[in-house]
């Protein structure tokens, strides 16, 4: 359903990313590609994308801990 409504890409990273651990959210990643659909994840940002010849980078990032307790270590 999404794909059909237009998007390219969505983020996995928000306050819910990890409420089914780290399966869950690979599950997630897994599903959106198989629809064609960019996952941005912490892993693989910032993606660049170009839009109507502009340039657009998107950062996907989550420091809200999952249900383990556990967040993303970002470098200072």
């Amino acid at each position: 359903m999404l794909s059909k409504a237009g998007f390219n890409a969505l983020s996995v990273e928000n306050n819910h990313s990890l409420d089914l651990g780290e399966n869950g959210k690979q599950n997630t990643i897994n599903t959106l590609e198989k629809s064609n659909i960019t996952a941005l994840a912490y892993d693989n940002s910032p993606q660049f994308f170009k839009i109507r010849g502009l340039t657009l980078a998107i950062v996907a990032i989550n420091l809200i801990p999952g249900s383990d307790n556990k967040c993303q270590k970002v470098l200072p």
